[in-house]
């Protein structure tokens, strides 16, 4: 959806493999307006739409040469596609909704950078050299999300839903990071998806542990506006 929630942007796929190739015409991201009418094609390839703070450009990931994987935005009416990130194992990029900062997920686990608009494409990862660069997940993450203030981050390991705080992130360094380093009550109270003082909680309703976590390190290596 949109910012403002007039508008849904969504992904044709196509068949193949051990799926039906039927109906797999013109494929690719199309527009709709919520209270209906003719769905409108921006761009032939993309997926994992997203929108950032503008209700005109969305954010989507799409292939790019040498096996890469690219974060791109474009207008709804399918003008001006630009190349923001690219990333040789990148699985997942999720811009936060003020388009300050840019998560993404690689080999397993969860990373977090600034959103730098240079005007061409950045190479992103890890060990990226021309951004600052934090993991925020201790074994892994995947399926990353932000809050609706874009102040927190959420990912799921397992049956586990994880949330970090922007306010609270410090600079992770795998080679040290260690169980003493994550604050993780084992209380558990049954809550309704909110966390008591002690940063841990079980939503009901799903059966999955929430869990808010933080790093005790070295500050994190850009400032938190």
């Amino acid at each position: 959806f949109t910012p403002d929630g007039t508008c849904v942007v969504y992904r044709k796929g196509s068949g193949g493999g051990i799926v039906s190739g039927e109906w797999s015409k013109n494929e690719g991201l199309y527009a709709v307006a919520v209270q209906g009418g003719t769905p409108v094609r921006i761009t032939k390839t993309g997926s994992e739409p997203q929108f950032g703070a503008d209700n005109g450009r969305v954010y989507f990931t799409a292939p790019e040469s040498e096996g890469k994987r690219g974060l791109r935005s474009i207008e709804l009416d399918g003008s001006d596609e630009r190349t923001h990130l690219i990333s040789e194992e990148a699985t997942q990029f999720r811009i936060s909704p003020d388009e300050k900062w840019i998560a993404f997920a690689e080999r397993f686990n969860a990373y977090i950078a600034p959103f730098v608009r240079t005007g061409g494409r950045v190479e992103i990862g890890p060990k990226a050299k021309s951004i600052p660069v934090a993991r925020v997940s201790r074994d892994a993450g995947t399926y990353l999300d932000w809050s609706g203030d874009g102040r927190s981050l959420h990912w799921t390991l397992g049956p586990e839903l994880f949330t970090r705080s922007l306010s609270n992130l410090r600079a992770v360094d795998p080679g040290t990071f260690g169980d003493d380093h994550l604050r993780r009550s084992q209380a558990q109270k049954r809550i309704d998806r909110r966390f008591d003082d002690s940063g841990i909680g079980i939503d009901d309703a799903l059966g999955i542990e929430l869990h808010q976590v933080g790093l005790e390190q070295d500050p994190f290596p850009f400032d938190i506006q």
